[in-house]
């Protein structure tokens, strides 16, 4: 089924507007399918609409606003249920829809970037007095013991902790092992 959203195109309200974009977005972010409904232009979907919405749902005066969303004939909600789900990260059974896997391609992406890390970290947190880093530079080690301290002179290493900071030298060093 399709995911719909009834907006009101022509509405005066800037936070109307807002919150119709935001629902828009990211369903387009999210390459989820969905159909914009403009119950401004036709009378016919707007009282659909009404009609759809439960009784304990609707506002206790006058008509709800939009976005009000809809996966098929099915309510999901308007926008401050939207919101919610977006926060705790349950948009997709809000929508009744099932929650993707990552894609191969973001699964790519990742591998790529942890090939990136590890070869251009690698060199700085190697063993020894002295490395030698891709461009043929000759550097202090990195190492670190799990106590932060250098393991030849029991020492601090405060440039490994200013370069990288102390919790990004024990994660990279948790990749390499």
């Amino acid at each position: 089924m399709v995911i719909r959203v009834f907006i009101a195109s022509s509405s005066g309200f800037v936070a109307i507007k807002k919150k119709q974009q935001d629902v828009v977005r990211f369903l387009e972010a999210n390459k989820i399918e969905f159909e914009e409904v403009d119950i401004t232009m036709s009378e016919e979907q707007r009282q659909w609409m009404y009609k759809n919405i439960p009784p304990e749902k609707k506002p206790a005066q006058g008509n709800p606003t939009p976005p009000q969303i809809f996966n098929g004939d099915r309510y999901c909600g308007d926008y401050d249920s939207f919101f919610e789900s977006k926060e705790s990260n349950t948009v997709f059974s809000f929508l009744g829809l099932k929650a993707r896997l990552p894609s191969k391609d973001l699964r790519v992406r990742s591998s790529q970037v942890n090939k990136y890390i590890l070869s251009t970290y690698k060199p700085w947190l190697s063993l020894g007095d002295t490395n030698v880093n891709k461009g043929g530079h000759s550097l202090p080690s990195r190492t670190l013991s799990s106590n932060g301290q250098s393991p030849k002179n029991g020492k601090k290493t405060k440039r490994a902790q200013s370069k990288f900071g102390r919790a990004n030298v024990v994660f990279i060093k948790q990749l390499l092992t």
